[in-house]
């Protein structure tokens, strides 16, 4: 029997690196927001992402 999950929300301890995870939360059709932190310039302002509305 298959398992299969589907991601509503979640977050990261750092910020979501720009080249590879920031396209692939967005190809998910979710949507990376919430609290801006500084970081390093290779990342994204953001660590909490959520799934756009169906």
């Amino acid at each position: 029997m298959a398992l299969c999950y589907e991601v509503l929300y979640g977050g990261t301890s750092k910020n979501v690196c720009s080249d590879i995870c920031a396209p692939l939360v967005e190809q998910s059709k979710m949507k990376l927001d919430g609290e801006v932190f500084g970081g390093a310039s290779d990342k994204t302002d953001f660590r909490t992402f959520w799934r756009l509305r169906r």
